[in-house]
């Protein structure tokens, strides 16, 4: 479905804590004049666990009717109830929606056979591209190589984000999924390593602050420049450190701000970022 940068979007809030559409509308459009691949709506840096039902619904008709196919649309879906996946997905793609996004089901800790019922579930209910997020720092449990390997022979199971840090466990995938089933970066750190075991890209918080920068890596390594891609990695890092000083999406919102795009604070419990001082010193050095 795409192939380089795909930015997982914040969610702006104005003063009364309401979504702000005005500045999602600009930086939709900034996203896609700097050249992204895909946008992510309603994800972990969107705040979607505190977000209503009628606010996903609202913020996914407004990012399809903004972004008019220029890129995919990929709206996050996830729940630790398959049947609530079942009813957003479909509500999701009734609206427009390119693909969705499915977090392993968290808190309630299902086994290897729950998860994979989990997506099976979804994807026998939901007729339209389906990523799997797997991210165990997040969700309390890891979805096996094993298990993503028995779900890419479901063919609306369109690829996973990889986010368990695991190399390992990321080539057993790679040399296990068929052969068009897609790996993306779910970790800012370690997307050109995770390029370099055959992933089609990175899902991206820094890409809010740098999407042009992101999308340049990941071409650089595609166009075999992988010395240049490299060296934008480790460039990058340091940024990425910060963005994750605190739990995201706080520093990225505190970012967004500082650069001029009007966010305004992570809703409760999440709080504003204490010690801004390193990431704005490393904004201004990526500028």
């Amino acid at each position: 479905m795409f192939k380089g940068c795909c930015t997982a979007l914040v969610t702006p809030f104005d003063k009364d804590n309401r979504v702000n559409f005005k500045a999602l509308e600009k930086i939709i459009e900034d996203q896609i004049k700097k050249g992204v691949s895909a946008l992510l709506f309603l994800g972990t840096t969107g705040e979607s666990p505190t977000l209503s039902f009628g606010e996903k619904m609202s913020v996914v008709k407004f990012a399809v009717d903004v972004v008019r196919h220029r890129v995919p649309v990929i709206a996050g879906a996830g729940s630790n109830d398959t049947m609530k996946v079942i009813e957003f997905g479909n509500a999701y793609k009734n609206l427009g929606a390119d693909a969705i996004l499915v977090v392993a089901p968290y808190y309630n800790k299902a086994t290897q056979e729950g998860l994979f019922l989990h997506y099976k579930t979804i994807a026998e209910n939901v007729n339209c591209p389906i990523y799997i997020y797997n991210v165990p720092s997040r969700t309390g449990i890891n979805v096996s190589a094993d298990t993503i390997v028995k779900l890419s022979s479901i063919s609306n199971i369109y690829g996973v984000k990889q986010a368990s840090g695991d190399m390992n466990e990321l080539m057993d995938i790679k040399s296990g999924c068929r052969e068009n089933f897609s790996i993306y970066s779910g970790e800012d750190a370690l997307s050109y390593l995770m390029l370099t075991v055959g992933a089609k890209g990175t899902i991206s918080v820094a890409s809010n602050l740098f999407p042009q920068y992101v999308q340049s890596l990941c071409d650089n390594f595609f166009e075999g420049n992988h010395e240049k891609s490299l060296e934008m990695q480790l460039k990058l890092n340091p940024l990425v450190k910060e963005l994750f000083s605190e739990v995201n999406p706080i520093p990225v919102k505190h970012g967004m701000n500082y650069i001029g795009y009007d966010v305004g604070k992570p809703r409760l419990p999440l709080t504003e970022m204490k010690d801004t001082k390193k990431l704005e010193e490393e904004i201004e050095r990526l500028k």
